[in-house]
């Protein structure tokens, strides 16, 4: 199953009426419980990735897991302090980020936002805001122009109290002026004490994000005493975990919303660039500087998520050597392609080294994925006309491969 754009999958609730459950994921056991609740509920999820030094490790299962899902899922960061964390969530896989500089004066917060919101623009990844807090409610004429300044998707807004008895109070006219101010799906964070009704106001006032903390330590607490070894208490956690996220996912109205989002949402396929080449005129030495440069130079473009450099392996090859970069998406693609770095690189050490060369773009889907989501190109007119139709393809298999 493919992940899905994360703008396109919230701009889906918020149109509908609905919220994205986002479940912050601090564990393998976590990651797959949550995604088994999406997977039962039909649900779409957005799977949180803390920064941390595990981040990159939790990614990565994280990425793998929701292409193996078979529910529609996107993978976001959150928060970024400033922007170099942006980049580095875009490079690891999320294909959405949070900037929050809620510490700084709110000019500074602007300004961050607005430079983290263009850098994420060109790896076409959605980037969300952050305006009040736990002792700060969020202000309607602020919303508005922190939305127009910074060009978000999404904006995490703060719109409950606490009042004497420990009791939430809910200013919901706020919630629905920042909404109608803003003209952008919103963001919040549950709490555990909310009842149905009020998860219900959340989506019909603008909310399509909700970040559902699930605490590992109370669910442990309560499974503890009576389990009598680290097996049965792991899979009683991973239980809890389900029904848990599961609760939350019936409550936001995303549960048996798997199939409309996977129809009306762009399908997330990374992109990658391929350059094959000859190097003549170079030194061993020489050339080995230009993959080393290349490596540094053209991984430090945003939304590049690797740069590999390879040689053939068969002598007979027409093409010896190779550069393959990975890119987010196709967005990330036109802005690696006019990149200043890019350029200067081609210009000063690929091009007198590779006269002899192709390049060639590619939209990629591995096997989780499936190759029935690449929008495959049409075929040239010669290949067409030699007849090399998919039933003829398909023929041709069959009777060389049984």
């Amino acid at each position: 199953m493919p992940i899905i754009d994360m703008k396109d999958m919230l701009n889906h609730a918020w149109r509908n009426g609905y919220a994205v459950g986002a479940f912050e994921i601090s564990s393998l056991d976590l990651l797959q419980a949550i995604v088994s609740a999406a997977e039962q509920n039909r649900a779409p999820v957005i799977l949180d990735i803390p920064e941390g030094e595990d981040c990159e490790l939790l990614m990565a299962a994280a990425e793998l897991a929701a292409r193996r899902a078979n529910v529609p899922a996107a993978l976001h960061c959150r928060w970024g302090r400033d922007i170099d964390t942006a980049m580095h969530a875009a490079r690891i896989g999320c294909n959405g980020v949070s900037v929050d500089g809620s510490g700084l004066p709110l000019g500074d917060h602007i300004e961050l936002a607005r430079e983290t919101c263009d850098m994420a623009k060109t790896c076409g990844i959605a980037c969300g805001g952050v305006l009040g807090g736990e002792e700060e409610l969020t202000h309607v004429a602020e919303a508005k122009g922190f939305s127009e300044k910074t060009g978000i998707d999404f904006l995490e807004v703060s719109f409950s109290s606490r009042i004497s008895g420990g009791k939430v109070k809910f200013d919901w006219t706020r919630l629905r002026e920042i909404g109608e101010a803003v003209g952008i799906p919103l963001s919040a964070e549950a709490g555990i004490e909310w009842s149905t009704e009020q998860y219900r106001k959340l989506s019909a006032l603008g909310v399509a994000k909700v970040t559902c903390r699930i605490s590992l330590e109370d669910v442990a607490q309560k499974l503890i005493r009576g389990k009598a070894t680290l097996k049965s208490l792991r899979s009683g956690l991973a239980e809890a975990v389900e029904e848990e996220a599961g609760k939350y996912m019936l409550l936001l109205g995303a549960a048996g919303r798997a199939a409309e989002i996977l129809a009306r949402c762009r399908i997330w396929l990374n992109v990658e660039h391929i350059v094959a080449f000859n190097a003549p005129f170079c030194s061993e030495m020489e050339l080995r500087f230009a993959m080393k440069e290349g490596q540094r130079i053209l991984g430090g473009i945003p939304g590049v998520r690797a740069v590999v450099a390879g040689s053939v392996t068969e002598k007979s090859a027409r093409y010896r050597h190779c550069w393959l970069v990975l890119l987010a998406s196709p967005a990330a693609l036109e802005n690696f392609r006019k990149h200043p770095h890019q350029a200067a690189f081609e210009e000063k050490l690929l091009m007198p080294a590779t006269a002899d060369r192709i390049v060639g773009d590619y939209t990629i889907a591995d096997q989780d994925t499936g190759a029935e989501q690449l929008p495959v190109s049409m075929a040239h007119a010669r290949d067409t006309e030699k007849g090399s139709s998919e039933k003829k393809w398909q023929y041709k298999w069959r009777v060389h491969h049984g």
